[in-house]
């Protein structure tokens, strides 16, 4: 995906602004299908991490490998929308 936010990616992202909340790939991919597969969700997920829209934290000790992703306070909104910062107050593992 690179730099580029897609269609697809901005729809993950508003999902996790308005649901709030941290979720994982697991979840939303269950959440998504079928309209993504996950690697796909992965890699929107990932893109969005890394520009700054979205944070990324492990899940916690029951699973430390498995990362959870959320729109909070500290991320940059999509240009054209708002930020939400009622967002990541629970797990969606």
């Amino acid at each position: 995906m690179g730099n580029a936010i897609g269609i697809e990616a901005c729809a993950l992202w508003l999902s996790l602004r308005n649901e709030g909340g941290w979720w994982s790939v697991a979840n939303l991919t269950r959440h998504w299908c079928p309209v993504f597969p996950d690697f796909e969700v992965l890699d929107h997920l990932e893109t969005l991490h890394r520009l700054g829209f979205m944070e990324r934290r492990a899940l916690g000790s029951q699973a430390p490998n498995t990362m959870t992703y959320a729109v909070t306070s500290s991320c940059q909104a999509l240009p054209g929308y708002e930020l939400s910062t009622n967002g990541a107050r629970h797990e969606h593992a």
